[in-house]
């Protein structure tokens, strides 16, 4: 979610330096702060597939977030294949 409200290239322009994979929301400022209680940027949010956040995390770095995401995904596989057993 883009908090700055900046136009759309200056965020592509982000999103191709940082690498990012993930989709990024234009003109989040207003939501950010309403619906998340977003007060420092970068924040991050991730959220699982019942639309639940299960992590959140200040400042930027991809690795770290890219390590939580396996993360959480490996434990979301571990209690499916538990529940099926």
């Amino acid at each position: 979610m883009n908090g700055y409200n900046e136009p759309k290239a200056v965020v592509e322009n982000f999103i191709r330096e940082k690498s990012l994979k993930q989709k990024v929301l234009l003109m989040g400022k207003d939501m950010g702060v309403r619906e998340y209680g977003v007060t420092a940027f970068p924040t991050s949010f991730l959220i699982d597939p019942q639309g639940k956040v299960v992590e959140r995390f200040l400042g930027f770095d991809g690795p770290k977030t890219e390590e939580k995401v396996r993360n959480l995904l490996a434990r979301q596989t571990t209690e499916s294949a538990t529940k099926k057993e």
